[in-house]
């Protein structure tokens, strides 16, 4: 097994590689998903082993975590068999975003006068900082 080899994190609607090499083998391979030393997915069934790589496209709703690995063996009896030899993660792809709704611009504010700040967000919940920035027309 050359990758994942363990320390990676792949994310979740992305494609990684998993690549192997080989000595006097030209079966075919299963492609197995481990979380810790469970089996949780057969990832891809009779790859010829001659290509010694596959590309894994890492599904939206992939289950996440920090103890996966990947298991490649012979379809018809699992030798010869080799894993990842440490724990890679995957993680849920974000791209946080928060949108200022009101005020947005053009609006005439008074002093002294109270006025709601809306924003909206997706992927995000964490604090969000106000400012006031000013600006002068030259």
């Amino acid at each position: 097994m050359i990758a994942p080899n363990g320390g990676e994190t792949f994310y979740t609607g992305t494609s990684t590689n998993i690549q192997w090499s080989r000595v006097n083998y030209s079966g075919n391979l299963k492609i197995e998903l481990l979380d810790g030393e469970s089996v949780v997915q057969l990832l891809a069934n009779n790859i010829p082993a001659v290509n010694e790589s596959w590309s894994w496209a890492i599904a939206d709703n992939q289950s996440v975590g920090t103890t996966f690995k990947i298991r490649i063996s012979d379809v018809e009896d699992g030798e010869p068999m080799d894993e990842s030899d440490g724990f890679f993660a995957i993680a849920t792809a974000s791209n946080p975003t928060i949108k200022v709704l009101s005020p947005n611009g053009g609006e005439v504010i008074t002093q002294g006068v109270t006025y709601d700040i809306t924003w909206s967000t997706v992927d995000y919940q964490g604090t969000v900082l106000i400012e006031l920035l000013t600006s002068t027309k030259k």
